[in-house]
């Protein structure tokens, strides 16, 4: 099961390292993608590491994870202009789906921990 846990956290980034493609933030002329803006590069970067960390069975991946969440969060909120926010569905699917694997990679650890853990009655 602990497997299927992190081949699930890794589709998870894998999607949302793919949905980098769609418009990131749709402009007054223009929309671009997600490799185009620097939150964009800066979450490919990040997932990138992530998703190596994951390989290597590193246990605390899920901080990568939750780092993507938090900048594609700040990529929706958009607290830097003063008008609503104008986004794309890039940010949108990338934060969903890098929370989604942030979720699992943390149930992997708990529940790591608690199978390790010694029972009551083997005492």
């Amino acid at each position: 099961m602990r497997s299927a846990r992190l081949n699930w956290a890794r589709l998870c980034l894998a999607i949302a390292a793919v949905s980098l493609l769609l418009p990131w933030e749709a402009g007054v002329a223009e929309t671009s993608n997600g490799l185009a803006v620097d939150d964009g590069q800066v979450t490919f970067l990040a997932l990138l590491i992530t998703l190596v960390l994951i390989q290597v069975k590193f246990r605390p991946a899920w901080t990568g994870a939750g780092f993507v969440v938090a900048v594609s969060g700040r990529a929706i909120l958009d607290l830097a202009d003063s008008g609503p926010p104008d986004v794309g569905l890039g940010p949108v699917v990338v934060a969903l789906f890098s929370l989604a694997a942030a979720a699992l990679m943390l149930w992997d650890l708990f529940a790591a921990v608690s199978a390790s853990a010694p029972s009551e009655d083997e005492h």
